[in-house]
């Protein structure tokens, strides 16, 4: 099995090549579609995502918390991948073909019979995926998971450039994300000797129901928190649509690209090695790892998120040119809450941990209401109100979670704080730093000059913070 810091290491591998590929893909889309495309894309495809927690129905996070006997839950994943990707995939097309997406037309003129053919293979094949890939990430096997996922990148980004060359259409965009997922899907069983097609053996489909019964809460709830986290984090997008404009949610779509997905990727690397390393440990160990965890994304992500924010006009212009400078606004408004989710997202499994999920889905609960009430009640004024109202929404919430994880970790308030608050100086000085950049004439330079500013900061954390410095040298494989 790989240890920990070598699977944050493919997991770090993983999440930036893919923003890597991402921007350089998505800067040559955005070249050839029309706003109001890309827009449509952006919307779309937050419906797909934001049901994806369905189809496991919670078996993948306890089959990584037990994975001592990963087997059985194996079967019980197996069974639910199967069951939950058939009814969405029925769902989906009845739905859409039904109604006719009439509930946000500008969607339904955007889709056609092909588009939701395309749309509702996205869940069959991502039901297949998740069956091997959640018994990889209990093993730490992030290396097959990562070129998986680079593999998927570069077939979806690039392959999609390509694609909307010849066809600058919505179809266009959504066959070239299924056939990323596709490739990802073929390496992760690609000489594996786990098949899950053995799981849904008939006489085994009383495991899944006796599991069930078991962890029927955790299931349950665990469902409905990941399910209500995606509906935070995407249904602004349609709503955008919906109460604004197409062209709106394209400038949207660009901003969330260019700060919360590479925040949330780098985050969610951690949190995905940081869950199985943190589970069934002694109640020192997972204080001791979960402050580590906190103060080094303290250290190096938050510092990120306020880098994104100075210099979003450059890298507004760098991924879309001048059509999408409008984004850049929209990307300091939503550094507001990104600097908490970089910080305490890593360590938000300490619900599971504590057999507590129904804590996270309260939680997630009033982070879509708050996002979404303050979407409708802005939206009339524009664009830049409505997702400032939501940014600001979204950080008082995130400062009630991250005390609710400092309760769960039960190490004290002054240890908890104290592993985040001895960087604030170091952010303050850092977004002067950027800011005597940002006094330079033009687009590029001043993001030029900010990376000797960068490196000195950090060159400080390696000096005056041993423990975070030694958490990084371990990620990057240094023996110190």
């Amino acid at each position: 099995m790989a240890t920990p810091f070598s699977a944050t290491r493919w997991v770090l591998f993983g999440s930036f090549g893919s923003r890597a590929l991402a921007f350089f893909g998505q800067a040559i889309i955005l070249r050839l579609v029309s706003k109001e495309v890309f827009g449509a894309y952006g919307a779309i495809m937050a419906f797909p995502l934001m049901l994806m927690p369905l189809i496991p129905m919670g078996f993948d996070q306890l089959l990584i918390r037990e994975k001592h006997i990963a087997r059985r839950y194996a079967m019980a994943l197996g069974w639910s991948l199967a069951m939950w990707g058939v009814a969405l995939t029925a769902t989906t097309l009845l739905i859409a073909v039904g109604l006719g997406w009439e509930l946000i037309p500008p969607l339904g003129e955007a889709l056609d019979a092909q588009a939701l053919a395309v749309l509702s293979l996205i869940f069959v094949v991502f039901a297949t995926k998740q069956s091997i890939r959640s018994m990889l990430a209990a093993r730490l096997e992030f290396r097959t998971i990562s070129i998986a996922e680079f593999g998927n990148g570069m077939i979806t980004y690039f392959g999609g450039a390509l694609a909307v060359a010849f066809s600058p259409t919505l179809v266009a965009l959504l066959v070239a994300y299924l056939a990323g997922e596709v490739f990802e899907c073929y390496w992760l069983y690609r000489g594996r000797r786990f098949r899950p097609l053995a799981m849904l053996r008939p006489s085994r489909m009383w495991i899944f129901w006796h599991l069930f019964r078991r962890h029927r809460k955790f299931c349950l709830a665990n469902t409905a928190d990941l399910t209500m986290n995606n509906m935070g984090s995407l249904l602004p997008a349609p709503l955008i649509v919906l109460w604004i404009s197409e062209e709106a949610n394209a400038d949207f779509s660009a901003a969330r690209m260019l700060i919360q997905l590479p925040i949330m990727l780098l985050a969610g690397a951690i949190w995905r090695v940081a869950y199985p390393t943190i589970t069934g440990v002694a109640e020192n160990v997972l204080q001791e790892r979960c402050l580590r965890i906190i103060g080094t994304t303290a250290a190096v992500l938050a510092p990120g998120v306020i880098w994104l924010g100075f210099f979003a006009p450059s890298l507004a212009f760098l991924l879309g040119g001048e059509r999408y400078l409008s984004a850049a606004p929209l990307i300091q408004w939503m550094a507001v809450y990104m600097i908490l989710v970089s910080v305490f997202n890593p360590i938000s499994s300490l619900d599971m941990i504590r057999d507590k999920p129904e804590i996270g889905l309260y939680w997630n609960i009033g982070l879509a209401g708050a996002r979404v009430g303050a979407i409708w009640y802005f939206a009339p004024i524009g664009l830049v109100p409505a997702i400032a109202a939501m940014s600001v929404a979204s950080a008082i919430v995130w400062v009630g979670w991250a005390a609710t994880l400092g309760w769960l970790l039960r190490c004290g308030p002054w240890p908890y704080f104290r592993a985040v608050g001895r960087f604030i100086p170091g952010w303050l000085l850092l977004a002067g730093a950027f800011h005597l950049c940002t006094t330079v004439e033009g687009l590029i330079l001043p993001m030029l000059l900010s990376v000797p500013v960068g490196l000195l900061y950090l060159a400080a954390v390696l000096r005056f913070f041993p423990d975070e410095a030694g958490m990084l040298y371990r990620i990057a494989g240094i023996q110190r």
